[in-house]
């Protein structure tokens, strides 16, 4: 039998993460280049968090130091605008996918909501600064007019998003908690700026490597 690397089998959705993570919550940051959001150490705990814990579907860690390494080299040079684009076809689908299946196993997924806010943050076409972003994207136009339509409507807002099919399954747009915890991301990267809500997600799931919380909020 031929043994099979876990890191190389992985890569491929554990890249998907990192890269949603990077390309969104970064430049909503005012990040241009992937290795400037790699030099943040906030953004650096956020990638290993995400990806250690939660770019899987099993209880526990896995060991992603091989694929946290491999963007260094092979993006730097990339702009976080190239990451952005096509995010619905792309990078989005695997957080998506991977969430769904956690919530099977029981397990948390935070730091998945939170990639998930960002990217429908993203889509708002805007920054913190009020300057326009470019958004290149499918669902683009959709998405849009789900935001201007129930912009001072959080809960709705969250709804409507979660009525764009095929990309939210059925399974995510019913499950109470994936919408509960997409509807806190959301609307703290709306009040506080990704920053600040970037801060309180490290905070709230510092505690994952000791005993990773259950769904439902149980430690």
């Amino acid at each position: 039998m031929t043994d099979v690397d876990p890191i190389k089998q992985a890569s491929p959705q554990l890249l998907h993460g990192e890269y949603a993570a990077l390309a969104y919550a970064g430049t909503l940051a005012g990040y241009s280049y992937t290795h400037q959001v790699q030099a943040d150490p906030l953004f650096t705990r956020y990638l290993q968090h995400l990806l250690h814990y939660e770019m899987t579907t099993a209880p526990g860690p896995q060991n992603t130091a091989a694929v946290l390494q491999q963007p260094a080299a092979a993006q730097d040079k990339k702009s976080l605008q190239q990451l952005t684009q096509n995010g619905s076809q792309q990078l989005i689908p695997a957080i998506l996918a991977t969430a769904e299946q956690r919530l099977a196993n029981g397990l948390a997924i935070d730091a998945l909501c939170f990639t998930v806010a960002a990217w429908l943050r993203f889509s708002m076409g805007f920054d913190a600064k009020g300057d326009m972003l470019q958004v290149v994207d499918p669902l683009a136009e959709r998405l849009m007019q789900i935001r201007l339509q129930y912009w001072d409507h959080i809960d709705e807002l969250v709804a409507q998003y979660l009525l764009v099919t095929p990309l939210f399954s059925v399974t995510l747009r019913d499950n109470t908690l994936f919408r509960d915890r997409l509807t806190y991301w959301l609307s703290y990267i709306l009040a506080n700026g990704v920053v600040t809500a970037l801060q309180t997600l490290i905070l709230e799931v510092q505690d994952y490597s000791a005993a990773p919380r259950l769904a439902g909020g149980k430690v």
